[in-house]
Formats: C-alpha cells, structure tokens, sequence
C-alpha cells in the first residue's frame, strides 16, 4: 500500500510541476515581450537580403515566397490567445494609396507561428489565381495557403503562361519609319504601334533608332521616350541627328519586364482562367 501510495504522490508531484511549468510559460509571456519579438520581425521584413534572418524567425514558412515590406510595419493592436500566444495586427503604406494589413501569431521563444500577409501571394497575384482555379478560398493562414500553392504549383503555373505573354508582347510591337537625310541633316517621326491587349506604361517599353554609315558602322544613336503606348494604339516620336555620314536608320525596342507589366497580364490570364483545380 505504502509503494502505492508513494507512486500516486510521485505522480501528483510531477503533475504540479508541468502544470506549473506551463502556467509559467503561458503566463509569463508579457504583451511586451509580444510586441518586441513583432518588431524585429518587422524589420527583417524590410531587408531583400534577409532570407537567413526571415527563415530563423519564421520557420514555418521558411524559405517561401514572402513580402519585403518598403517601411516599418505600424503595430495596431497586441491580443493575447487562448494559448498563451500573442496576434500582432499591423498595417505597411505601400504607398499613399496602398496600405496592406499584416497580422502574426508570436509566442514566446521569439518565433512566428502563423501569419496573414506576409506570404507575397497577396501580392503576386498567386491568391487571385488560386481563388479563380478553386484552389483557394482566401481564407487560409499563410502557413497554410503556401502549403497549397506549393502542392498544387499555383505560382510556377502563373509565372509560366505570364512569361508566355510577356514573350509574346514583342512580337507584337511593330515599327515605321520616316526619316530623310538633307544637306548633311537627318530627321523624321518614327512610330511604334502597340498590337498587343497590354497597356505599355513609362518603363514598360525601351526604344532607341541607330544611326548607320554606308559601310554599315553605327554613327550615332536617338533614345526614344515614351511614356504611355496603350493596347491597341501608336505612338510617334520625332528623331535627328547632325552627323553627316548617316545612310540608313534602325528602330530598336525592348520590353522590360516590369512589376506593374506583370501583374497587369496577371490580371489579365487570371480573367480568362476556368473553375477546375488540379
């Protein structure tokens, strides 16, 4: 009886200890503590380069793709959980006009657990295909949403058929060119023509014309700046030069591929994606 009863006493004991414990840990974690471990996070959020930083704090999501925040994140409000966790809500400006809500579960080691709005699908336009595709809801925490884009290759499959059309826009820019040489004096308009359903934006589109002697050798060249060529539409631009040796003129373009290009044929692929995930 009495090694029974020591047992039941050892037991108990051990019971009082971890109950303890955990009230000590669950406790013991202070809205401040909280609200320090949020910043630092924050401030890794800030830096590109930061991937081994971000990973250690947040090791969950890990190497995944995540937002770069271009300011400090402003802290709302710190709520404490049933778990002994803290929600830190906060909002980043992205721009005076853009200002995006980020909240993340903390706990006390100095780790995130979960999160809504780091995950860069919000910002990619992954969300937004996923959601069309029935992928997702938009519901999911970001540990859990990223999980999904990986499994399903939601991201990879977008990137793929926007770098198709991205390809495809150059194929579609045509040029024309009226330029006449007079007394040792060359000028004329040039027009690029825009045959594409994209909107070509102030850096969406490089353009320049190369000068040419008779024998071929480049003699001097003409930066074209065009600030807006609409799907659909032309643009002119006036062009000269002083050198006398020219003979014959060619117009180059580029397209760069620019954030706001890529998201707008984003927009674009996801309007006419069908229901079905795969």
């Amino acid at each position: 009886m009495k090694n029974k009863d020591t047992v039941g006493a050892i037991l108990i004991i051990i019971v009082v200890i971890f109950g303890g414990f955990f009230l000590y840990k669950k406790f013991s974690f202070t809205e401040e503590m909280a609200r320090n471990t949020a910043k630092k996070f924050f401030n890794i959020l800030m830096i590109k380069g930061s991937n081994k930083e971000f990973e250690e704090a947040y090791p969950l999501l890990g190497n995944g793709a995540r937002v770069v925040t271009p300011l400090l994140c402003k802290i709302n409000s710190v709520t404490k959980r049933d778990d002994g966790n803290y929600d830190v809500y906060a909002v980043y400006e992205a721009s005076k006009f853009k200002v995006y809500p980020i909240s993340i579960v903390v706990n006390r080691d100095g780790k995130v657990v979960n999160s809504r709005g780091v995950s860069y699908a919000y910002y990619d336009k992954t969300l937004e295909y996923g959601k069309k595709l029935g992928c997702l809801t938009g519901s999911e925490e970001d540990v859990e949403m990223e999980k999904i884009i990986s499994d399903k290759r939601l991201r990879s499959k977008l990137n793929t058929l926007m770098e198709i059309e991205l390809n495809s826009i150059h194929d579609k820019i045509t040029t024309n060119q009226k330029i006449s040489n007079s007394w040792g004096f060359v000028s004329g308009n040039v027009i690029l023509s825009n045959n594409s359903p994209y909107n070509l934006d102030y850096g969406d589109i490089k353009a320049q014309v190369n000068f040419y002697s008779s024998n071929g050798f480049l003699v001097d060249t003409y930066e074209i700046f065009i600030t807006n060529l609409p799907a659909f539409s032309n643009t002119s631009q006036h062009v000269s030069s002083t050198q006398n040796s020219i003979s014959s003129a060619k117009v180059l373009f580029e397209i760069k591929e620019s954030d706001n290009l890529k998201n707008n044929i984003k927009e674009n692929i996801i309007k006419t994606t069908s229901y079905g995930c795969y």
